[in-house]
């Protein structure tokens, strides 16, 4: 097996809020939208903080109701956004 050198480090981060800038939503509309669904706090610590971690499940209702109160229709693909850093910046480094 051929070993990888590590010097990039990946990340991905979600684009909630900029989805939902772009089509000027609210965090309180959307947890209206997704009542009974998501509990509020969900929805909003979804929608201002960086997710470490997230839930699928989660996130399929977050897309289903920014789905449901805009007229672009949004695939998972359009929430992700893949990049990669030097490990250098970010205060790592490369042995």
């Amino acid at each position: 097996m051929r070993k990888i050198t590590i010097n990039r480090r990946p990340r991905v981060t979600l684009r909630v809020r900029q989805i939902m800038r772009a089509h000027r939503l609210s965090a309180y509309r959307l947890e209206r939208a997704l009542e009974g669904v998501l509990s509020p706090s969900t929805v909003y610590r979804f929608v201002s903080k960086k997710q470490k971690r997230v839930d699928l499940e989660t996130l399929a209702w977050i897309i289903y109701g920014i789905n449901s109160l805009c007229e672009t229709k949004y695939k998972l693909s359009d929430f992700l956004r893949y990049e990669e850093t030097p490990l250098e910046s970010r205060g790592v480094k490369e042995e």
